[in-house]
């Protein structure tokens, strides 16, 4: 069990800049139509050795609520206790609707991992998938669709796809959806900072989209509560867990590219610190 919280906002202001030196919003979190400028100042900067910041589709907040997707927030009844924050950081395309009460129903900012973003246009390109797809697109109105990770010589095209539908749909459903890339992959720079603050030579192959997207709040969030990382097939009271909320069943699947383990430790560090709050039972 994780013991009383008390915010420490010194150890979150900390914590903060160490981030701030290899994560920053103006370069991992910026306007999709702004991709070509950026590609061509990048490359003037860079052969100057000059540091590069773009403009970015976030300001500052005062609560950001990182929700995950594990099945601990399944009966949880966190829905109106996220929806409280200011700002609210999904993963991986993870529905709300059908599961409002527990995971509520805002979200700010949607993070993709590159298995999502590859579901994500396959389900567009499916005419029958794609109705399914706009109808869960109009819960995300009004958000920020975020790919930060490698670009292999497919992820290019489809942001300028995806980029081109999202306007179809603004004009067709008047759906408004910000799409977001990184400007360098932010895998990296999170994996090196998690090395370096834990003092690991190896920290995972690929750090979590949850941890990748808890990092990039911390450089715009003054207060930050994470929902929905637990990764275990029970959860602290015994009872067993599905693997996503959203799932049937309680197959527990593994990822080898992830460190669960150390993640959650480090989570619950972070919460005995008052960096962050780390929620892990119901909210009622």
């Amino acid at each position: 069990m994780l013991q009383h919280w008390t915010h420490n906002e010194k150890e979150l202001g900390k914590l903060r800049s160490k981030i701030s030196r290899d994560v920053d919003p103006r370069k991992h979190l910026l306007y999709y139509f702004d991709f070509r400028r950026n590609v061509r100042e990048f490359l003037r900067l860079q052969a100057q050795n000059l540091t590069y910041r773009f403009r970015t589709p976030v300001g500052r907040y005062n609560s950001c609520a990182i929700v995950g997707n594990g099945g601990i927030l399944h009966n949880s009844s966190c829905g109106a206790a996220i929806d409280a924050h200011h700002f609210v950081s999904r993963c991986n395309m993870a529905p709300t609707e059908g599961f409002e009460k527990d995971v509520g129903t805002k979200t700010s900012h949607m993070m993709l991992n590159g298995e999502s973003i590859y579901d994500l246009w396959d389900d567009l390109n499916d005419t029958a998938r794609e109705i399914n797809m706009i109808k869960q697109f109009k819960t995300l109105n009004g958000s920020i669709l975020h790919y930060s990770k490698v670009r292999n010589n497919n992820i290019p095209r489809i942001l300028t796809g995806l980029n081109d539908k999202l306007k179809r749909y603004l004009k067709q459903y008047h759906i408004n959806i910000t799409l977001a890339y990184a400007q360098r992959n932010m895998a990296n720079p999170v994996n090196v900072l998690l090395q370096r603050i834990l003092r690991q030579s190896r920290w995972a192959l690929t750090p979590t989209t949850g941890i990748m997207a808890l990092f990039l709040d911390m450089t715009f969030c003054d207060h930050i509560t994470v929902y929905g990382m637990w990764p275990f097939p029970v959860d602290p009271r015994g009872r067993p867990l599905n693997y996503h909320y959203y799932q049937v069943g309680t197959e527990q699947l593994q990822n080898e590219r992830h460190t669960y383990n150390t993640e959650i430790r480090y989570l619950a560090r972070l919460h005995s610190r008052g960096v962050i709050r780390l929620v892990i039972q119901p909210c009622r």
